[in-house]
């Protein structure tokens, strides 16, 4: 995709650093993140607060206003919301729901700073670290119950390859 935005006169270190605040807002605001206020980031900026904006403007419609990213942390938050701890496990108290959610969030963290895990679509990485998790905690990692309830078969691959990259790590 060619960025219209390196088409901008960009002759200046401070015009760079005033395309790096405007992308940080737009980061922010994309994943709804708190950040700065815009006057205060804007101290930190050459510009003034109207040329962030237009700025932060520019960059978006340079993006075709598509900077929306689905990562496996999305997915590994809606299975969560819907449930996998279930009643065949041996165990489906609070605090092992609670693990589960741990685990699967520390495991999507691990997978994003991989290269490796781009093979893979974000739905599966994120299914394969609820996987991972359960197989943390001693549970059966892929049950026909999570089958069902994702629309994936066994895992197995993408949680072996986790789970070796967790192994090296820790």
């Amino acid at each position: 995709m060619a960025f219209r935005l390196f088409e901008m006169a960009v002759k200046h270190h401070t015009e760079w650093q005033d395309l790096a605040g405007a992308a940080l807002l737009v980061c922010a605001k994309c994943e709804e993140s708190d950040i700065t206020a815009v006057e205060e980031l804007n101290s930190y900026l050459s510009s003034k607060c109207f040329s962030v904006h237009l700025l932060e403007l520019q960059l978006l419609q340079s993006l075709d206003w598509s900077v929306q990213v689905v990562t496996p942390l999305h997915f590994v938050h809606l299975y969560l919301s819907l449930g996998v701890v279930f009643k065949d496990d041996f165990d489906h108290s609070k605090a092992l729901i609670r693990y589960v959610r741990k685990y699967s969030e520390f495991f999507a963290e691990l997978c994003l700073q991989e290269q490796e895990f781009l093979k893979y679509s974000a739905e599966k990485v994120g299914c394969s670290c609820i996987g991972a998790a359960r197989k943390a905690l001693g549970l059966e990692p892929w049950p026909l119950t999570l089958v069902e309830l994702t629309s994936f078969q066994e895992n197995l691959l993408c949680i072996q390859v986790i789970w070796k990259l967790y192994i090296a790590s820790f």
